[in-house]
């Protein structure tokens, strides 16, 4: 048996091997070192190399596996003489052999189902749109499955020929068939299989995709079977049954929708979390700081440092694209322009935290609460309070229309319950009208707001991911399955 072990700060490699198969007759039983002799009756036999030694040890194992073999090298030589007795000193029962070479990684948590789904539909998605760049990015991580090189031949030789080599397979495969998630399967911690389902010419197609994970970052390690594809309408029609403009932030990227088409983005960030979008600005907070990326256009990244300073929202405020922070019950403007900061105002309540924010027109909507209860401030251009909430429910999120006259917000029935999305009017703070979901299906995590349409991102554990989208012009309210986050 063979087991390597390596500290790269030291520059020391040991490889242990054993049994050995006799020891050598006259071996060494000390080793002189500077402050004397010290005695090993373990060491059996020990060689000096030019980069460091071989000693051969008795450990007392079981028969014919009583003696081990250890080759110390490094850059120098004389280190290791120390480093050699040391390990030699310390060396663990061949039972204990193995998880001191070789110690147990520490166990993977599973993958999550929030980013399984959303990397199956960012590939789908791209394939249906023709965008093969970004789909086919998402078949590598570290190097690609077997069953993509043998899918699409895709080899050392001509791995950056991906999206020709993907395209030329979806061609007569299912990659822009109408599909529909229908689940999660887990295979130990690493993988997940998300469960599709394809509507095709001859009926139902069911397919296994399996999502890997690498050091956080997830990847597709297979591509969907051969079939003929039907017609698959366009995301906007999916959701509003017209065409819209919004932005729908997937995986690793955003796909910019309007009535002529759409227009795809890359952005890494959106991996972690950061998946908060104004018009075309990517916005994208850390600890120590806000990151404000231009998605479709030339600009390089500006990164305004902060020291841990809360993110609450984005808007546009008296025609200025702004991004709002905040500290304790205080909020603060950072102006997307200039990218100067500002305090803005408090919040009415001094006893009050500040939960969130965001502005249209001349509104500035402002959550705000205390323990747990939570309403919405809303105020005018010269800040001053036009109408609160306070009284009427608990609102957990909330999005102004492009006018900002009337706003969306999400409604906490019971504590801990979101399943409610209501119309408030700006001047009077009055709800006008909500619409609902069984509590089971899970909880609301934001809103946006058109002025037409609410959307809200429903979290639903290993369910299938839901959108809750109501036509404020009609009445009508329906759960939509989707992992896309939209902003208006």
């Amino acid at each position: 048996m063979v087991r390597l072990w390596r500290d790269g700060d030291l520059d020391v490699t040991i490889e242990a091997r054993w049994p050995v198969p006799q020891p050598v007759e006259g071996g060494a039983d000390s080793i002189p070192v500077d402050e004397g002799e010290i005695v090993l009756e373990s060491v059996v036999d020990r060689r000096i190399l030019d980069n460091g030694s071989v000693v051969t040890i008795d450990i007392g194992g079981p028969a014919g596996c009583d003696l081990m073999e250890v080759t110390v090298t490094g850059s120098r030589l004389e280190p290791l003489v120390d480093f050699e007795l040391s390990f030699i000193q310390d060396i663990r029962p061949i039972s204990e052999l193995d998880a001191f070479l070789n110690p147990e990684q520490p166990e993977m948590p599973p993958v999550p189902a929030a980013p399984a789904y959303q990397v199956v539909a960012e590939f789908l998605e791209a394939a249906g749109d023709g965008e093969w760049d970004f789909a086919s990015s998402l078949l590598f991580n570290e190097g690609w499955s077997q069953a993509v090189e043998d899918k699409i031949g895709l080899t050392l030789d001509n791995w950056d020929q991906a999206p020709a080599l993907l395209q030329t397979y979806c061609a007569s495969a299912l990659c822009s068939a109408p599909y529909r998630l229908t689940g999660i399967e887990r295979d130990g911690a690493w993988i997940a299989a998300v469960l599709v389902e394809f509507d095709t010419a001859s009926g139902a197609v069911e397919w296994r995709a399996p999502v890997g994970q690498f050091e956080g970052i997830y990847s597709l390690s297979d591509l969907p079977p051969k079939g003929t594809a039907t017609d698959r309408a366009l995301l906007s029609e999916r959701l509003f049954g017209t065409q819209e403009t919004f932005a729908a932030i997937w995986y690793d990227a955003v796909q910019f929708n309007n009535p002529t088409g759409s227009q795809w983005s890359r952005w890494w960030v959106a991996r972690f979390g950061n998946n908060h979008v104004l018009n075309r600005w990517g916005i994208s907070y850390y600890a120590g700081g806000v990151a404000v990326e231009d998605l479709v256009g030339e600009f390089e990244t500006e990164f305004v440092e902060l020291n841990e300073v809360p993110y609450l929202g984005t808007g546009v405020f008296g025609g200025r694209e702004v991004v709002y922070l905040g500290t304790g019950n205080a909020l603060l403007e950072l102006d997307v322009a200039g990218l100067g900061i500002e305090p803005k105002l408090e919040a009415s309540d001094p006893e009050a935290f500040v939960g969130s924010a965001t502005a249209a027109g001349d509104t500035l909507a402002m959550l705000v609460g205390v323990g747990d209860s939570l309403w919405v401030d809303f105020y005018d251009g010269d800040l001053q309070l036009i109408s609160t909430t306070r009284g009427q429910g608990v609102y957990a999120f909330v999005d102004l229309d492009s006018t900002g006259t009337a706003a969306a917000v999400a409604v906490e029935p019971e504590l801990h319950v979101i399943n409610q999305v209501a119309l408030v009017d700006v001047a009077t703070g009055s709800q006008l009208q909500s619409w609902g979901f069984p509590p089971e299906v899970g909880n609301i995590t934001a809103v946006a707001y058109n002025g037409r349409y609410i959307v809200a991102p429903v979290a639903t554990g290993d369910d299938p991911p839901q959108l809750f989208v109501v036509d404020t012009s009609t009445g009508d309210a329906n759960l939509i399955q989707s992992p896309a986050r939209i902003q208006f």
